[in-house]
């Protein structure tokens, strides 16, 4: 699903935050001007058109600017945390590649994060802790009451097998304890002590940006980058038997699934090969020119947070990678891993040998990273 073009603004009317929005309306066109406090829908106060030659992105400026010179904020100042906590059907490896995972988001992190969305009344602020069946989303919110009652309500009609609960916390408490810690061992409380730590240094430095002194106005106001975390439901995302299957043979025939691959990773059992440092422009574009003239079929990626997408070629190198990505065709005969650290790792006889010839000249480069296989 596209993100919507919009802005969202904030501003604060005694204890209550309010927000107006500009939203683009393509079927118009013009800009619908939309306004209510937050966590209440939206109501449309006016209209605004593009004037004669210019572009929409030019519009949104013009209309904004305005807005945050009269005192209104990109963010809220940010004073009470939403933990999002949701209960999964049991799976051993990464959420993304279990079977109920495309349930889950259609029917249930999805409707949630989008009416949260449209009553501006959450962000993501402290990422995500997952373990065993639960996975915890730090979010802020600044209507509390209304932000729990979208909870209760979307998750009556959850699918089957999950359930959701709602933690609201005021800025500087401690973030929502992991399941299982009564008799957590000493090494375990530290790791957990850890991260608590690494979520509230997160949640400081948001609340920090989010002070006014903090939001200075830019030259070009831009358009809001889309829901925090709102999961891609758009065409391109495959879903059903095609989904399962897909995913079952990436376990199957490249352990995809269990665990990240290497470097990040556990090994893997057929063999890989790691590159140490990004590729040259030269370089992908040749590697890009290979996979083109090698793919067989659709091209896909397995996004390790949203799922598996139908995709390109040329959108495996471009972008710097957010997420750990694994890219392959119908056949499965190669793959590559992009991770979040924007490494990359190669399987399948033919991929490797390709990428050992393109790095001729400076072999150091390479770590080959035998499969399990080979060592039994």
């Amino acid at each position: 699903m596209a993100a919507t073009f919009q802005k969202t603004l904030y501003r604060q009317q005694g204890a209550q935050w309010r927000y107006t929005r500009l939203r683009w309306l393509e079927s118009a066109p013009y800009f619908e001007v939309q306004a209510a406090p937050c966590g209440q829908p939206a109501k449309a106060i006016g209209q605004e058109w593009l004037r004669p030659g210019e572009s929409r992105e030019e519009a949104l400026h013009r209309l904004a600017l305005p807005l945050r010179q009269a005192g209104w904020l990109e963010m809220p100042v940010l004073e009470w945390h939403l933990d999002l906590t949701v209960t999964t059907p049991a799976f051993d490896g990464l959420m993304a590649a279990a079977p109920w995972f495309d349930a889950f988001h259609a029917g249930l992190l999805y409707p949630l994060l989008f009416e949260l969305g449209e009553t501006a009344n959450y962000g993501h602020w402290g990422g995500t802790r997952q373990e065993d069946n639960r996975v915890t989303y730090f979010l802020w919110t600044v209507n509390p009451e209304a932000a729990e009652a979208i909870v209760r309500s979307v998750g009556r009609n959850a699918p089957a097998g999950f359930e959701v609960s709602a933690r609201i916390r005021q800025r500087g408490e401690d973030p929502s304890p992991r399941a299982h810690t009564t008799d957590a061992s000493w090494e375990m409380r530290s790791v957990l002590g850890f991260e608590n730590h690494l979520i509230s240094a997160t949640e400081k430095w948001q609340y920090e940006r989010s002070l006014p002194e903090n939001q200075p106005i830019s030259e070009i106001i831009r358009p809001d980058a889309g829901y925090p975390c709102l999961p891609n439901l758009g065409p391109d995302r495959v879903t059903g038997a095609n989904a399962e299957q897909l995913r079952q043979h990436l376990r199957t025939l490249w352990q995809v699934g269990k665990d990240r691959w290497p470097p990040l990773g556990a090994p893997v059992s057929h063999d890989v090969l790691y590159l140490e440092g990004a590729p040259e422009e030269e370089v992908t574009a040749q590697l890009t020119g290979l996979l083109q003239q090698k793919a067989t079929g659709t091209v896909y990626v397995f996004d390790t947070e949203e799922g598996i997408f139908s995709s390109a070629i040329g959108q495996i190198f471009p972008d710097v990678a957010q997420e750990d990505t694994y890219w392959f065709d119908e056949r499965m005969e190669w793959i590559i891993y992009k991770s979040h650290h924007n490494t990359l790792t190669f399987g399948g006889d033919w991929l490797i040998k390709k990428v050992r010839d393109l790095f001729h000249e400076t072999p150091e480069r390479l770590f080959p990273l035998p499969g399990t296989q080979r060592n039994k």
